[in-house]
């Protein structure tokens, strides 16, 4: 399975596949019909106290460390065998 990281502002595409919304803040600007999306699952996202440190000047290895630390041990994801039998639907 391959994944493909674009921004919520650009378009959706024919081949976009599965579209899932990895942020805890519903981006301005942007209506949930535009968005196209296909999951937003807030429990994966950063903590609101890990953004704001992020986006206070904060750099993006120190935010990947700091997110790892922050998560529970992984377990199976139930979201891909949603999101799986999602993708396989006609948009």
């Amino acid at each position: 399975m391959s994944v493909r990281v674009r921004r919520i502002y650009d378009p959706p595409e024919p081949d976009d596949g599965l579209r899932v919304l990895v942020d805890r803040l519903w981006p301005r600007g942007v209506t949930k019909e535009a968005a196209h999306l296909d999951e937003w699952p807030k429990g994966l996202t950063p903590s609101a106290k890990l953004r704001t440190w992020f986006h206070s000047g904060g750099s993006y290895e120190g935010f990947r460390a700091l997110t790892r630390r922050s998560r529970p041990p992984p377990r199976p994801p139930n979201c891909s065998t949603a999101c799986g039998s999602r993708s396989a639907r006609a948009r």
